[in-house]
């Protein structure tokens, strides 16, 4: 479930050019998330 999950999220920041916001109200490792996105 939480694969599923973490799949449509990271869908939607592909999609949305990777919404830092986001990762930063749900507590996870934005800077990470960036730097894997943005190679």
């Amino acid at each position: 479930y939480f694969r599923e999950l973490f799949e449509k999220i990271v869908k939607n920041i592909l999609a949305q050019e990777c919404l830092i916001n986001y990762f930063d109200t749900e507590n996870m490792p934005a800077t990470t998330c960036v730097k894997c996105l943005r190679r």
